[in-house]
């Protein structure tokens, strides 16, 4: 229980752009691809539960950036 609302508290923190997926994997001590998975799972709830202005910062909401880029 105690995990789960450490992700929670971490997964709230990251919609209001105070925290990064690299961050909880430092403060945790685990891998950055596990933070973010983790992390993207508790997105929903977070949304749906939580009053958080959406911060942009997820993977989710960053797709297709390339698309924007200029090669030249």
């Amino acid at each position: 229980m105690a995990g789960l609302a450490t992700a929670l508290s971490y997964a709230v923190a990251r919609e209001r752009g105070e925290v990064t997926h690299r961050l909880m994997a430092r403060d945790l001590d685990i891998s950055p691809l596990a933070a973010e998975i983790v992390l993207q799972a508790l997105r929903p709830v977070v949304l749906e539960h939580f009053d958080v202005e959406v911060s942009g910062a997820s993977l989710a909401d960053i797709e297709g950036v390339d698309e924007d880029v200029d090669d030249a």
